[in-house]
């Protein structure tokens, strides 16, 4: 829609002007309602007029016909030809009564970014830790009691070598830790789904034996994953049974260091 624009006197002008800098940002001026004719009023470029009337109008630019039915809002959404570019604004006729609306168009109003200063933060140096290999030699044999799985070792240690073989036992622990977690969740599920289908066996009294069957299964189910996590379980207490008996030879080595070398 293209409305129809009108040369005013300069007053006039820097009157409109003044209005529109006074109140252009003041309130919501996105959506404006009218319901008195004629109007005069004021709204961002592409913004919204929602118009109601008690008769029927007809509002007429150059270019367009608007019909407003009686009792009926009419939302008028502005072309964005209708820019705040017209200082005197867009003129409707009115044809029940041959009067002129006019239309105002701002820009419209965006927020100015906030700015943040940056927060500097000093580094902070770190030294590396280098871990140097230790060679040492045992002078007597080792007896660690609850070792059945672990020969006895009288060569030379390697202590960066024993941390890397400490910490892949504690991973495939870990590891169990994680499994047996997985079950346990599964485990859930399936007696969620039990008390699920049981309540539903309650309801459905014509014919229970799928029911049955599928209820009978998930326990069967549920009972080989209680097995699943007894031997898992097992396979736990094994990894942490090395754990511990690797950790003791690590501590007799070292007393060994200590007492006997004197390190």
């Amino acid at each position: 829609m293209i409305g129809m624009t009108t040369i005013a006197p300069i007053a006039v002008m820097l009157v409109i002007f003044v209005t529109l800098i006074g109140f252009a940002y003041a309130e919501d001026i996105t959506n404006v309602e009218v319901n008195t004719f004629p109007f005069e009023i004021t709204l961002v470029e592409e913004g919204t007029v929602i118009i109601t009337s008690d008769i029927d109008r007809t509002l007429r630019s150059d270019v367009s016909t608007i019909e407003v039915k009686a009792g009926e809002p009419f939302n008028l959404v502005l072309s964005p030809i209708l820019d705040s570019s017209n200082r005197d604004g867009w003129h409707i006729l009115d044809m029940a009564s041959g009067e002129y609306s006019i239309i105002h168009t701002v820009d419209p109003y965006v927020e100015p970014p906030v700015y943040v200063a940056p927060v500097y933060v000093e580094p902070v140096y770190v030294a590396p830790v280098v871990a140097e290999p230790l060679e040492v030699v045992i002078t007597e044999e080792l007896t660690v009691s609850g070792i059945n799985n672990v020969a006895t070792y009288n060569g030379d240690v390697d202590a960066l070598a024993l941390q890397i073989a400490l910490a892949d036992v504690t991973a495939n622990f870990n590891k169990s830790v994680e499994k047996i977690a997985e079950q346990k969740t599964q485990i859930g599920l399936l007696n969620a789904n039990i008390t699920s289908l049981q309540v539903q066996q309650q309801v459905v009294t014509v014919d229970t034996t799928e029911l049955d069957n599928k209820v009978l299964a998930l326990q069967a189910n549920n009972t080989n994953l209680a097995n699943d996590i007894v031997t898992i379980t097992n396979d736990r207490d094994q990894w942490k049974t090395l754990a511990e008996n690797w950790y003791g030879i690590a501590m007799e080595q070292l007393k060994v260091m200590v007492n006997i070398l004197g390190l």
